[in-house]
């Protein structure tokens, strides 16, 4: 069984109260309320919402790491040595870097538990 909505059970008493004409002012307000939780659960379904500012802060400072990481890094390098090198927070860099290897710009050596930045095909 499916989970009703609010949309639903108004539509439910709608229908049980449409029948007597004595509650056509009723019927009238449940009508509303229903067509505005309708445009709300759209509105929540398409929204684009736009991103914070520290998603905006920290993909700046991923393209940073990654080019960094083109430049200095021939040889794979732990979250450590990159860190040390940019002179950033390990624990930020360790975060940045897993999203990085989320959208396959670079990639972790999983025995060595070293990055290294993805060929470009």
């Amino acid at each position: 069984m499916t989970k009703m909505t609010y949309a639903d059970a108004l539509a439910l008493a709608i229908n049980i109260l449409g029948a007597d004409e004595k509650n056509d002012e009723m019927v009238n307000r449940l009508n509303a309320l229903k067509m505005t939780i309708e445009k709300r659960a759209l509105k929540a379904k398409t929204a684009e919402r736009k991103p914070s500012k520290a998603t905006l802060e920290n993909d700046k400072v991923r393209a940073e790491i990654v080019g960094w990481m083109k430049a200095n890094a021939a040889d794979p390098m732990t979250s450590d040595e990159i860190a040390q090198g940019m002179g950033l927070d390990v624990r930020k860099v360790r975060a940045l870097l897993g999203r990085c290897d989320a959208v396959e710009k670079v990639k972790v050596n999983s025995k060595l538990n070293k990055w290294q930045v993805k060929e470009q095909a």
